[in-house]
């Protein structure tokens, strides 16, 4: 009997997570419409070069060889000849489900402010303030120095949401991004246990009527 119900949790499990399997499409821009001369290109507002993704202001730069990426060969400045931004869409969202968004973060280190800041927003959400320091983290263009940071939201309806990065750095030299992905947060160890009691019980049912 309990060999039976601690597979019908696992079982139960197994069906939560594929069911909250949320994806974001291209998150280190690998898919794009290529970068001449292998330094960088200035993509303006509306450009959807970047498979998934859409400039959303202004313009930024799509960097390949002009600094070191932290995933593959590609990477962002959310600058390009003024701030911009750009946004995707998360697919397979759960109502209520709890989810993070990961992602890596430098700045241009070319020249000031040294101070680089993005808003991040899933929605219509608050958005929430990211800093990186040029000065601080001593990064260059051989060392990007990037960092790797967080964004938990919790997804107000099943389907899909848009996720946006918006630059708040004055000047054509912004916020560096790179490697964004997202993951739903594990459930609380109480909620998998009722989700594998709850199975345990209707597979007893079933063999009950069985029998």
């Amino acid at each position: 009997m309990i060999k039976h119900g601690c597979l019908a949790a696992a079982a139960t499990v197994a069906l939560a997570t594929a069911a909250s399997a949320a994806t974001i499409t291209n998150g280190s821009f690998e898919t794009n419409g290529g970068v001449p001369n292998g330094q960088f290109t200035t993509l303006g507002t509306g450009d959807s070069s970047i498979a998934g993704w859409t400039v959303g202001s202004g313009s930024i730069d799509l960097i390949e060889d002009y600094w070191q990426a932290s995933d593959g060969s590609f990477s962002l400045d959310l600058a390009g000849n003024a701030s911009g931004s750009i946004f995707t869409t998360i697919n397979d969202l759960r109502a209520g489900r709890e989810y993070v968004i990961s992602f890596d973060a430098s700045g241009n280190p070319d020249n000031g402010p040294t101070t680089k800041m993005t808003t991040i927003a899933v929605g219509l959400g608050g958005d929430t303030v990211y800093v990186y320091d040029t000065a601080a983290n001593g990064n260059t263009r051989a060392d990007m120095n990037w960092q790797t940071q967080t964004f938990r939201f919790t997804a107000e309806a099943d389907g899909s949401a848009v996720l946006s990065f918006q630059n708040q750095t004055a000047g054509p030299f912004g916020f560096a991004l790179d490697n964004v992905s997202i993951a739903a947060v594990p459930l609380p160890a109480a909620g998998l246990l009722l989700l594998g009691g709850l199975g345990g019980l209707a597979a007893i049912r079933r063999r009950r009527k069985a029998a």
